[in-house]
């Protein structure tokens, strides 16, 4: 991880000049689901190009339509008209007053066939990526900046890896490489503390969750909370406190099986009936959505995929389960009925107005982008550490050598972190 320097005195770097020189763009790509704070990356990032006379273009939904260029769906003019957005500085203004991400995004992933570094010398599995990459010296762009999680690292990864190799058998070719932006409510990135759109979607949810723990003590309920979240419980575990839920159950506690049948034994003898016994015949129980990845696979049998081979947890309906499976054990252990309602915090909290905490995120990445880029540094991950100083991470040291997988973020069941949410949480409360 190395620091970004900052250049002063109207010194102009040599890659601004070869991008100035050649008449190129600066290519901008938001891929998976979006998070509050977008619109003020895309913005940061692009007014300093700008003010150097270098043009940015935002192409529509991620690699979607590009996508459907590579393969002759769509004609060069029609994405061109349709799905490249010129981005100006009246564009970038006014894309801070809107909370809906002015490129889109989607999940499409060209890089879907390669499953290792072998792949990466393979033409097959690599005709996608190559078509893109030739998309994009028609359409003069110099650099692309890609704001995503960590599929769109891979994916970022292999665009880098590829178009390098290009280069030394074309040193002339004009696409240099690919910054990356780190984009997850999740927070399940490695190289920065904080994902922009994190603590947005924290607070929205944790209103959400206080707003049940007041219901449920209001009417004798236990509110059943299932929170976005694949990987890691930082959502759900942040929310959790600061929404007052009785209990938090996230990815990182549990082994590769988990037992839904067990997990509500355990949360009514050890929960539920002692908050009885102190006359508190309520409570919120929040359960981060990842955890349906890890029910016997018989259980998730039918439920659908994404471009990226994850199982859709939404279908899964994971807090309805546990929801139903409580109220069973709790008539086998104590004979009588328990109230339980289920609920689901995903999409609500992905495209909020952003916290101050994330904008000012925001905008230090994306001008983080620009530097990497007006340093030569492609084939890195903006990032920031030391008061906010910007630093950048070589795309090898967060990628895994076999997998070509992004390295995760969990919460540490050691951090101080994990022991602030089991102390402020339980049956004790």
């Amino acid at each position: 991880m190395n620091k970004v320097l900052v250049r002063r005195g109207g010194e102009i770097s040599p890659l601004i000049q070869l991008l100035r020189a050649k008449g190129l763009r600066i290519g901008i790509l938001h891929s998976g689901g979006p998070a509050s704070g977008g619109n003020h990356l895309i913005a940061a990032a692009a007014k300093p190009f700008l003010d150097h006379g270098i043009e940015v273009a935002g192409f529509r939904c991620g690699f979607q339509f590009l996508e459907q260029r590579a393969r002759n769906e769509i004609s060069h003019e029609e994405l061109v008209e349709k799905y490249v957005k010129n981005i100006t500085y009246s564009v970038a203004s006014k894309s801070l007053d809107q909370n809906g991400l002015i490129i889109g995004t989607s999940r499409a992933n060209p890089g879907k066939e390669i499953k290792n570094s072998d792949d990466l010398k393979n033409p097959e599995k690599t005709e996608t990526i190559e078509k893109i990459l030739n998309l994009f010296e028609e359409l003069r762009i110099g650099a692309l900046i890609t704001l995503g999680g960590d599929d769109t690292l891979k994916t970022a990864n292999f665009f880098q890896t590829i178009s390098q190799a290009r280069r030394e058998k074309n040193p002339d070719q004009g696409f240099q490489g690919v910054v990356h932006a780190p984009k997850t409510i999740d927070n399940d990135y490695k190289g920065i503390d904080f994902t922009y759109g994190f603590f947005t979607a924290v607070e929205i949810a944790s209103k959400l969750v206080r707003n049940l723990h007041d219901d449920a003590e209001a009417t004798d309920t236990w509110h059943v909370v299932e929170i976005m979240g694949r990987d890691a419980g930082w959502i759900t575990g942040a929310a959790s406190v600061a929404g007052r839920a009785t209990k938090t159950l996230i990815p990182e506690q549990f082994g590769e099986t988990l037992d839904l049948s067990t997990i509500a034994e355990k949360l009514v003898r050890e929960v539920i009936l002692p908050r009885e016994e102190r006359k508190k015949a309520y409570g919120v129980v929040c359960l981060a959505e990842g955890l349906a990845e890890k029910l016997p696979k018989e259980e998730v049998q039918g439920v659908g995929k994404d471009l990226h081979g994850h199982v859709k947890l939404a279908d899964v309906r994971l807090g309805m389960r546990l929801s139903d499976i409580l109220k069973e054990k709790y008539r086998e252990i104590t004979g009588r009925n328990l109230s339980t309602k289920p609920h689901s915090i995903g999409y609500e909290i992905r495209q909020a107005e952003p916290v101050v905490y994330d904008k000012l995120l925001c905008f230090q990445l994306g001008l983080g982008a620009f530097r990497l880029i007006e340093s030569g540094r492609l084939g890195e991950m903006v990032t920031l550490k030391d008061g906010w100083n910007i630093y950048g991470i070589k795309f090898d040291q967060l990628i895994d050598p076999v997998s070509l997988k992004a390295q995760k973020q969990l919460v540490d069941l050691d951090s101080d972190f994990f022991a602030m949410i089991e102390a402020l949480q339980g049956a004790s409360r």
